[in-house]
């Protein structure tokens, strides 16, 4: 049974950015933001809005290994964090600080990535 698509948007720790993941254009359109003209498999886009910033995660679906999406989540969860230190003014926030906040963006994509393969358009 297929189900249909809706977006799955977290928070980053301290609530500077949303974000959700997306394996399709069209998902991403269903966000209400524009895709970008990017091609690779993996990438994070941020619109910003204000003070407001949103970080779309596009992980296109293809023949990757699960190990090899997983890879893919964790290179794209940094690059989220790189911008929540940049709205936080961090310059060098601690190791333990640094390693807990990825490790929550990771795990936030992870369930979303799932919940994606488990038979949704």
């Amino acid at each position: 049974m297929s189900k249909k698509y809706k977006p799955q948007w977290r928070q980053t720790p301290f609530q500077h950015i949303v974000y959700t993941l997306c394996q399709t254009r069209k998902q991403i359109k269903k966000t209400g933001f524009e895709p970008t003209n990017s091609i690779s498999d993996g990438n994070v886009t941020f619109y910003t809005k204000g003070n407001e910033c949103a970080a779309i995660v596009y992980l296109r679906k293809n023949n990757r290994t699960d190990i090899e999406n997983f890879g893919l989540i964790v290179h794209e969860a940094v690059h989220i964090w790189q911008e929540v230190k940049l709205r936080m003014g961090e310059d060098n926030p601690s190791l333990e600080f640094e390693a807990y906040s990825i490790q929550a963006i990771a795990q936030d994509l992870f369930e979303i990535w799932r919940d994606l393969n488990n038979d949704m358009d």
